[in-house]
């Protein structure tokens, strides 16, 4: 581990954040879908960006690891351990993508070569960004494999040949190959069964400590925001309308639709309890209402909601809601809820 840590001298550059996003934006043509986001992450710290699909969490994610469609226009500012991503050259940006951050994608298929074995991939990736001997990428190959619980012959095995949920673990050996400091993931406990889907959140919180990554996990899974989560961010429309420690967002949100999107998710704290699902469906980028964005599925919206977008308010959790105050919700009607109640 030592021979590949040495290498990432410019991570020392900032003693502060590890990564800081300045009022990020991100639009397609007619269509804003991620809007004015600004985060920021410290050292050895895990944030998690929750939502429903179409939020825009991995337009965040993608836009932090400069990640352009060409039909896409960025605005805002991103910093990597102290460096503005947002100016760096290709080239380099190439680079510290390798290097200092790794990511996990959400569906690992499109991303490992089908004509080249799993080894042979970690390997490259591992040379290209660190300059090692051959011998020592073999190493740090046979490494990263034995931590992410992956057999040694593994290496020798084509991606076709690996159940998904080993696919997965196979990227993010990839992700960590390098010793980054920060490891983005995208919905990584996505389709895979229950045991295997509990392993998966236990490796990443062990890897978490043994490495001190700081991390930012796209998910829907409130175990992964449990189990790994420091702080939690949550998108709504592409913006952020609640952020805070994972422990207060998780046990006294301060926004109806956290609340609510807490109340539909399923969990093993919640067993023998009814799920909800929030009323009607999130409005598509382009077709965002005026004002708060939530408030035509809000069972507390007012006229106030309908004109006038909130601003994120607090100090360590904060939310874009006037009427934080009358949270919970109890038994307040739910518009478009085919329950009836939030009960």
């Amino acid at each position: 581990m030592a021979e590949v840590a040495v290498t990432n001298t410019a991570q020392k550059k900032d003693n502060g954040f590890v990564l800081k996003v300045e009022n990020l934006e991100v639009t397609y043509p007619g269509a804003a879908v991620v809007r004015n986001v600004s985060f920021s992450l410290s050292r050895g710290e895990a944030l998690a960006i929750v939502g429903e699909s179409g939020a825009g969490k991995t337009q965040t994610l993608y836009a932090v690891l400069g990640l352009h469609s060409p039909e896409a226009v960025y605005k805002g500012r991103v910093f990597l351990a102290g460096r503005n991503m947002t100016l760096l050259p290709d080239a380099e940006a190439a680079r510290v993508r390798g290097r200092d951050v790794g990511m996990v994608f959400q569906n690992p298929g499109p991303y490992l070569n089908p004509a080249r074995r799993i080894g042979s991939q970690i390997g490259e990736t591992v040379r290209v960004h660190t300059g090692l001997s051959r011998e020592a990428v073999k190493r740090r190959v046979r490494e990263v494999l034995e931590q992410v619980e992956l057999a040694p012959d593994t290496a020798r095995r084509f991606p076709h040949q690996l159940s998904g949920g080993m696919q997965q673990r196979a990227m993010i050996a990839m992700a960590v190959s390098c010793g980054p400091e920060l490891l983005l993931m995208d919905e990584p406990t996505s389709a895979l069964d229950a045991p295997i889907r509990r392993r998966h959140i236990e490796l990443i919180a062990e890897l978490r400590r043994e490495m001190g990554l700081s991390v930012v996990v796209v998910t829907h899974d409130i175990e992964v925001v449990r189990d790994i989560a420091d702080r939690v961010a949550v998108l709504y429309c592409g913006r952020i309308i609640e952020e805070g420690a994972a422990s207060s967002v998780l046990e006294r949100p301060r926004h109806p639709y956290t609340e609510l999107l807490l109340s539909s998710a399923p969990s093993v704290h919640k067993r023998g309890q009814r799920l909800l699902a929030i009323g009607g469906d999130m409005p598509r980028p382009g077709n965002v209402p005026a004002g708060c964005s939530f408030h035509p599925r809000c069972p507390l919206a007012e006229e106030l909601c309908r004109s006038n977008e909130p601003s994120l308010t607090g100090t360590t959790h904060r939310a874009a809601c006037y009427f934080s105050d009358k949270l919970p919700l109890g038994e307040r009607e739910v518009p478009g809820n085919s329950t009836g109640r939030n009960a």
